[in-house]
C-alpha cells in the first residue's frame, strides 16, 4: 500500500510528530484487520 509506505517513511523522519504517528498506527490496525470495506472510504474517528 502506497500510503503506508509514505506515513511510515514520514513518521521514521520525524518521530516526534504525534498526529503523524497516530494515523500510521491507525493504518496498521486497518490493513492488520483486513482494512475498510471495499468502497468503503469513511473512516470514524472515535478516539481524542
Amino acid at each position: 500500500m502506497e500510503a503506508l509506505t509514505v506515513v511510515g517513511e514520514l513518521a521514521e523522519a520525524c518521530p516526534e510528530d504525534g498526529p503523524l504517528n497516530w494515523w500510521l498506527q491507525r493504518m496498521q490496525r486497518e490493513l492488520a484487520e483486513g482494512g475498510l470495506p471495499s468502497g468503503h472510504r469513511i473512516a470514524r474517528l472515535d478516539e481524542k
